[in-house]
């Protein structure tokens, strides 16, 4: 399988696109053959208030290879993140899935596994009498960070997809947790606040000839 370092040792030129809204994603006039390369993730897990509970980070897959065939647009669809139970539920609800066309979806977070890799998990404070602080890492993105940590009233969500902005971590706090951030970011906990998963997002890469 040619990879992208070949498509551009051999002269031609690597573009890229970030889709985060729903909509139809035009073929390049300029795309060298039919291969686009997509990483996707779907939206993070709401966060609940039986535990309390943070939400899962979305499921994720990285640069695979998609075969459009003649296609001159693919439906784009984003998963919208889980909405936040906050002090009226104890529940709490997965997020959106993510989809390039009808090739390559990407579940939202939840307590149940896709077919691709999971996001970072969340924290869950009543299974860890010495607790992990800090949610999962996933290779797109941080798990949420808690620095003051308090057992009944911070839990950290599972790490989402940065993408293209390497700079964040998800849900850094000093007293009280943020909001997730990054794409496809579970959730939050803070003191029964209604906190929602962050909305997933595609990132398309194909070679055009230069």
């Amino acid at each position: 399988m040619t990879n992208l370092t070949q498509f551009i040792n051999g002269g031609m030129l690597l573009k890229q696109q970030i889709i985060t809204a729903n909509g139809d994603w035009d073929r390049p006039v300029g795309l060298a053959g039919n291969t686009v390369y997509v990483t996707l993730i779907g939206g993070g897990e709401g966060c609940g208030t039986n535990t309390p509970t943070a939400g899962n980070g979305g499921e994720y897959f990285i640069r695979v290879p998609v075969d459009i065939g003649d296609d001159m647009s693919v439906p784009c669809t984003i998963g919208a993140g889980g909405i936040g139970a906050g002090t009226s539920s104890t529940s709490y609800s997965p997020g959106g899935t993510t989809s390039f066309g009808a090739f390559i979806s990407a579940l939202g977070g939840s307590t149940s596994a896709g077919v691709g890799t999971p996001g970072g998990g969340r924290q869950n404070n009543s299974t860890n009498p010495t607790p992990v602080q800090n949610g999962s890492d996933t290779p797109l993105g941080y798990g949420g960070k808690v620095i003051a940590y308090t057992s009944s009233t911070l839990v950290a969500g599972g790490g989402g997809g940065l993408i293209l902005d390497t700079s964040r971590t998800v849900g850094q706090t000093t007293s009280a947790m943020s909001a997730a951030m990054g794409y496809g970011a579970g959730a939050n906990y803070s003191a029964g606040l209604v906190r929602n998963g962050a909305p997933g997002a595609i990132l398309i890469e194909w070679p055009e000839v230069v």
